[in-house]
């Protein structure tokens, strides 16, 4: 299928129903990392202010391993609120690009074979887009882990063994997440 970046546009047109809930879809998860990236931003700020304040100088090495992970997650949920962001505006051109592209076309399958992503490489997003994805994945991972890391870290070596158990087996608890999406799915379908 031709793409027709700056001439016509079949105004009729309509993305098929499944490319259009995938679009949307992805729009929806995008709009939510984007707020829950930003006050990933806001509580990481909040415990850079508590770790300057609270570890004397005698605690040097875990004030600054707290401050590295506090930076790093703090950047990096500022990227993955602007790639989501980016994402979410790339998602939602599909309708007009596909629709410039259904001027020019002189045939529409009703039917393709193609994973979820070839689906929307074929209705017109951007195949760098998927860079984008990752991106957005990793800064948002990364940002997660990095957070979760610092806050044990400081729980570990300021609180009560107690405390230092629970949270540990919370942090570790926390993480599952990330292990079912990294880990591969034996019938998944990408």
């Amino acid at each position: 299928m031709a793409f027709n970046p700056f001439g016509a546009v079949k105004t009729s047109y309509e993305l098929p129903p499944l490319v259009d809930k995938c679009c949307a879809a992805w729009i929806r998860t995008l709009q939510t990392s984007a707020v829950v990236s930003a006050l990933l931003a806001v509580v990481q700020g909040q415990l850079m202010g508590v770790f300057k304040q609270n570890l004397g100088p005698s605690e040097s090495k875990i004030r600054e391993a707290l401050l590295i992970l506090n930076y790093i997650a703090l950047i990096c949920s500022i990227g993955a609120t602007m790639t989501s962001l980016l994402l979410s505006d790339e998602f939602s051109e599909i309708p007009m690009r596909s629709a410039r592209a259904a001027a020019l076309a002189t045939d529409n399958p009703d039917v393709i074979v193609a994973t979820n992503w070839r689906v929307l490489l074929y209705w017109h997003v951007k195949p760098k887009t998927k860079l984008l994805v990752w991106h957005w994945f990793v800064s948002l991972a990364v940002a997660c882990l990095c957070t979760i890391a610092s806050v044990t870290l400081y729980a570990v070596t300021q609180e009560t063994l107690a405390t230092r158990i629970a949270i540990s087996v919370a942090a570790g608890f926390s993480v599952l997440p990330l292990v079912w999406v990294i880990v591969p799915a034996s019938s998944s379908v990408t």
